[in-house]
């Protein structure tokens, strides 16, 4: 690969052609698609002019203007094909440079490797996705995407060979396909001059370094503060617990198939009075949830004293009092829906208690804080709408209410955490994140959520199945 780009370096004229052919085609494209001041007092005149024999000449004018402009885009689209075809040449000399010192049977095997790196890349990248909702990421990108190499099957890599070279290039293609370059080093067919064997990775002093810094320089760039709220682990570390939650995932998918919230509704603590009946779509309880929010973001804000639009917040008038009985109707609808959907899954809960396994415990200490959750959620609901609203809020009005929100949501973050740490390491991590407290409670919110889907996957799979965590070890943290 650096033989091919040093190629390029070697095209001393190609290059310079290539540069003066790119800014032509630029020069093309500006006077063919382009306005300027000219066509717009051309279209005045045209349209406004008083002589109606002038209006005739402006006519025959535009007509000229874009009669020419017609030829200079049918040249532009000439120079597309002509410039094309120079880039790949320029692509295939550049793969004689790459041949002559790997040889034209190493030409072929990176050819070939490339889109299986690119497919494994992929992969990584979706991992990564998965990883981050967990709060759990691989310290070494390139070594992710080596790992799924390396697990791809033959049939898999089979098939992306064949599809790499049933590629065709296009007529605008400015790189030729792999089969065309492939068979264009074939005719020289040279042996090469290198023929050292062993990775690449034998060229770096320190690669395993190498990726792990270039790696949490790439999730610098991409997470920005976000960083310091994700776990780094050893990347086989992070292989194996993205395949676990996937694993419980899929168990909690097939026992719950329709569930989008059940870690805000679902607990064990006693059966359900209410009688078996088909498991609801639990979408009402997140339409009610988001009704609930607005709703509190208006009673905030008159409250606070301001006048609201009440279709803004889902709420029917704008006085208080009418206000706030239509939040608490919604809030006793919530808690109703919450019921029945235990209540759909009654034999599920009856074999979970059975089992009496300890991730039941742990499951049962986060359905303690359920309510406080949501009215943290709440609270911060409620903040966020006041700071966007302080120009309709009196100044000493908004300040006590902005005061006494933030210190609803410190007292509320810290008897969440202290119930929280007795299932795993989220309060520890918690509190060494510093910022004001809507900041730390709304990192809170998010990293409850998804306590409560692992722990909640991990009930059910202990309860269906064997599912054995990959190791001890995935329990602790191990830096971030």
């Amino acid at each position: 690969m650096l033989a091919h780009e040093f190629g390029h370096f070697a095209q001393t004229a190609g290059l310079r052609s290539w540069f003066l052919i790119q800014n032509i085609q630029i020069w093309f494209h500006r006077v063919a698609h382009e306005r300027d001041r000219w066509d717009d007092k051309l279209d005045n005149w045209r349209e406004n002019g008083v002589d109606w024999r002038l209006r005739i000449v402006f006519h025959l004018a535009n007509a000229s203007v874009e009669a020419s402009r017609g030829i200079l885009r049918l040249l532009l689209r000439l120079a597309n094909l002509v410039s094309c075809h120079f880039s790949r040449q320029m692509e295939f000399d550049a793969d004689h440079y790459e041949a002559q010192i790997a040889g034209a049977q190493t030409f072929h095997e990176t050819t070939l490797a490339l889109p299986v790196l690119g497919a494994a890349a992929a992969v990584s990248w979706r991992k990564v996705e998965v990883g981050l909702a967990t709060e759990r990421i691989a310290n070494s990108f390139p070594s992710l995407v080596q790992m799924h190499v390396q697990a791809f099957p033959s049939d898999t890599l089979a098939a992306i060979h064949t599809q790499t070279l049933a590629e065709e290039a296009e007529r605008y293609a400015t790189h030729p396909s792999p089969a065309d370059r492939i068979a264009n080093v074939r005719r020289s067919n040279p042996a090469g001059i290198f023929t050292l064997e062993g990775p690449a990775s034998e060229l770096f002093r320190d690669f395993e370094g190498l990726c792990r810094r270039t790696t949490l320089e790439s999730y610098r760039a991409s997470l920005a503060g976000g960083l310091l709220a994700v776990e780094i682990v050893p990347t086989d570390q992070f292989v194996a617990d993205v395949e676990y939650e996937q694993e419980l995932s899929a168990i909690r998918e097939s026992l719950l198939p329709q569930a989008h919230w059940p870690h805000s509704w679902l607990h064990f603590e006693s059966t359900p009075p209410l009688p078996d009946h088909a498991f609801e779509d639990d979408q009402d309880f997140g339409n009610l949830l988001t009704r609930l929010l607005h709703h509190e973001g208006g009673v905030a804000l008159l409250e606070a004293g301001a006048r609201i639009n009440p279709p803004s917040f889902y709420l029917h008038e704008s006085n208080l009092p009418a206000a706030a009985a239509q939040r608490d109707d919604t809030f006793v609808q919530l808690q109703r829906t919450a019921s029945q959907l235990r209540s759909g899954v009654h034999e599920l809960i009856r074999q979970v208690r059975e089992q009496n396994h300890l991730s039941l415990a742990d499951y049962q200490r986060y359905t303690a804080v359920q309510p406080g959750l949501l009215d943290l959620r709440v609270q911060l609901t409620r903040l966020e709408i006041l700071q966007a609203n302080q120009e309709h809020v009196p100044a000493h009005a908004m300040a006590n209410a902005l005061e006494a929100h933030r210190a609803r949501l410190t007292a509320l973050t810290e008897t969440i955490l202290s119930r929280l740490e007795a299932t795993g390491t989220l309060g520890i991590r918690l509190r060494s994140i510093p910022g004001a407290p809507e900041l730390r409670a709304s990192y809170l919110s998010r990293q409850a959520d998804t306590l409560g889907i692992r722990l909640l996957n991990r009930v059910l799979a202990t309860s269906t199945t064997s599912v054995d965590p990959p190791s001890e070890a995935r329990q602790k943290p191990t830096g971030s």
